[in-house]
């Protein structure tokens, strides 16, 4: 059953965002990747935003950051913030773990795919020359990255999906790599943890999406909705209580816009599916646009 959303106007007078500042993160003759999945990972706990251009990342502190001349003429735009420069291969995806602990650095080539595991500590010192202290190789073909993301509770443990459908979960133990599980056939095109990392959801390339536990047993597969646009596949998802799901489908083509459906899955009913429509007003500019969901429940 598909419904769209109701038309509901609230006014909120008590929720904004602030800006802070804007950082000018590419200078001279630096590039941002032009492959790229998410080059942003920040480290509340220590303090430290990373940041991935061509031929490695950036780390900035965030006291520096705060700590900014605000009285400058030239406030919006700054410049002389970076603490360190860490020099790899041009990375298409960062990401931290739950703790915060360990920083993935995952860098394709036309060969393969390999994450750079470095400890938090590696970063302690400004003048130190941080070395990742594990090297995993996410792909033995040309696939490339398609999802990374760590479990939002064991530490260790992460999830990810390639552009030829398969995916894999790996545990890490210290310097200890474990392949826990893989699924060559899984059709992925996004995934996400359950909120207390017990489960993992997998949307596909036709448009369902599965449960699975973290070992891949399916739990359960729910079908895709019947929207009106033909082909569709999963952009992404955000599972956000234990029936409740967020995902983005977007159609076949070139400057299509995705559609935003809220799946609700109660035990011994039917999937109920409400559809929000387009809620990036058309701003789709490139068939492989990236989308980010997150949910916070303190809002």
């Amino acid at each position: 059953m598909l419904e769209e959303a109701p038309v509901a106007l609230k006014e909120v007078s008590n929720f904004h965002f602030c800006q802070l500042r804007t950082l000018r993160v590419v200078k001279g003759n630096e590039k941002v990747p032009k492959k790229n999945i998410n080059l942003i990972a920040t480290a509340s706990k220590y303090g430290l935003i990373f940041i991935g251009i061509e031929n490695g990342f950036k780390i900035l502190k965030l006291e520096n950051i705060l700590d900014l001349d605000e009285d400058k003429e030239n406030k919006n735009i700054e410049e002389n913030y970076f603490s360190q420069f860490v020099k790899s291969e041009s990375p298409s995806l960062l990401a931290l773990s739950a703790d915060q602990k360990t920083l993935a650095v995952c860098i394709s080539n036309n060969t393969h795919v390999v994450a750079d595991m470095y400890d938090i500590a590696a970063f302690a010192d400004p003048e130190g020359t941080p070395t990742p202290f594990l090297n995993v190789q996410l792909s033995t073909s040309d696939a490339e990255l398609k999802e990374f993301i760590w479990n939002p509770v064991i530490d260790g443990m992460y999830a990810f999906c390639l552009t030829d459908g398969s995916l894999y979960v790996h545990e890490l133990n210290g310097t200890v790599l474990k392949i826990f599980a893989s699924e060559a056939q899984a059709a992925a095109t996004a995934a996400c943890w359950s909120p207390k990392g017990k489960q993992l959801v997998v949307g596909k390339k036709d448009g369902s999406f599965t449960q699975y536990k973290p070992t891949l047993q399916e739990v359960k597969t729910v079908s895709a909705p019947p929207l009106q646009e033909g082909e569709i596949r999963v952009a992404n998802i955000c599972w956000i209580s234990t029936t409740l799901f967020a995902l983005l489908y977007v159609p076949d083509g070139e400057n299509v816009s995705p559609s935003l459906i809220m799946a609700s899955t109660p035990k011994g009913a039917p999937v109920a599916y409400t559809n929000f429509c387009d809620v990036c007003l058309g701003n789709a500019t490139s068939s492989d646009q990236r989308y980010f969901m997150h949910y916070e429940s303190a809002w």
